[in-house]
């Protein structure tokens, strides 16, 4: 449990400056998605705008710190 608050105090004094990592994660992304083969149906994209939805929710019981991985990966 001690790794784990170490963790969440690192990612607590990160807080303001995450923004440059946003490029990054984007660039990322549309690797990602220039990389599958075929095109996404709806039911894909209704299913990542719910998990999107189900992340923000359940970043309010979260830690802090831990908070922000929720949004990063929603």
């Amino acid at each position: 449990m001690r790794v784990l608050a170490r963790v969440e105090a690192a990612l607590l004094c990160q807080t303001g400056y995450l923004f440059p990592w946003t490029p990054v994660l984007l660039a990322t992304g549309i690797g990602l998605y220039f990389g599958i083969r075929a095109e996404p149906e709806l039911r894909d994209y209704a299913g990542l705008a719910g998990l999107c939805v189900v992340l923000i929710t359940v970043r309010r019981w979260l830690a802090p710190g831990v908070g922000s991985l929720a949004i990063g990966g929603g």
